[in-house]
């Protein structure tokens, strides 16, 4: 029997058992029957002289002729249920192979779905980040506009409270000018009246001045008539009550100034309040 090469026992199970069959069918080649050869002796003889280029057989006849080789020869039965074991060992190991590599590649996904939600937690994780760091830009800048806003608003406020305070001012000058005005026409008049009275009472003084001497001799005064007394003593009265009349238009007079004095203090320390 031919030697076997190794690569022919390694391989998938069909062209293992190609291989083998081949094998038989070169061993069976090698020592043919006597039948055989005398049926070959026959044919040759017949046949010499004709060329004919025989095709090599194929896989199912060196099969088929191995397995009638087989059953033929007890030793090729033999060898071949040992090779079969052989083959069921190696297919066993290779079954085995097989799982390691399912568990291996079962394994080897797992670790990649790992790895994948890993990666798409850090994926995640940065975005988030991005988002926060996004956020927090934006709520600097809100804070910033409102900042400004609010200063601005607040500027706004500080200059309608100024320009209230100028037409504030502006009123209050406005009234004092003619509270002013009014006091200053108010003295005028009591300064014309006080005037007046008192060219008045100067009048009547004279009128009585002239009404007196005339009534006066220069008889001795117990000479004078009761009449006359009377008269004197009214004209007295009369002068009198021009003399106080005079002297509280005076008093008036002197209060409205002490007000006016008030008013215009007033009015210099509410222009001026920081003097």
């Amino acid at each position: 029997m031919a030697e076997r090469s190794p690569s022919s026992l390694n391989g998938p199970p069909s062209r293992k058992l190609s291989s083998l069959a081949h094998t038989e069918y070169e061993d069976s080649a090698d020592k043919p029957s006597s039948s055989l050869r005398s049926d070959r002796s026959v044919s040759l003889l017949d046949n010499r002289d004709a060329k004919v280029k025989k095709a090599s057989p194929s896989d199912d006849a060196i099969l088929k002729e191995s397995l009638q080789v087989h059953n033929s020869s007890k030793t090729c039965v033999t060898t071949a249920t040992t090779q079969l074991k052989v083959l069921c060992r190696k297919f066993a190991v290779l079954s085995e192979k097989v799982k390691q590599e399912a568990k291996m590649r079962e394994d080897a996904e797992k670790e990649i779905r790992r790895l994948n939600d890993i990666i798409q937690e850090k994926t995640k994780q940065r975005e988030m980040e991005q988002t926060t760091v996004a956020y927090e830009e934006q709520n600097r800048q809100d804070k910033d506009q409102l900042t400004k806003v609010t200063q601005h608003l607040r500027d706004v406020t500080m200059s309608h409270a100024n320009e209230l305070e100028k037409l504030h001012m502006r009123d209050a000058k406005q009234s004092h000018y003619q509270d002013m005005e009014a006091l200053k026409a108010a003295l005028y008049e009591s300064q014309s009246a006080a005037h007046e009275a008192e060219k008045r009472a100067l009048e009547l003084q004279g009128e009585l001045t002239a009404v007196v001497r005339p009534l006066l001799p220069p008889a001795p005064i117990a000479a004078i008539g009761s009449d006359n007394h009377s008269i004197l003593r009214a004209l007295k009265n009369r002068n009198k009550q021009l003399q106080e009349r005079l002297q509280q238009e005076a008093d008036a007079t002197f209060q409205l100034e002490e007000e006016i004095n008030m008013i215009t203090s007033s009015y210099h320390t509410l222009l001026n309040p920081h003097d």
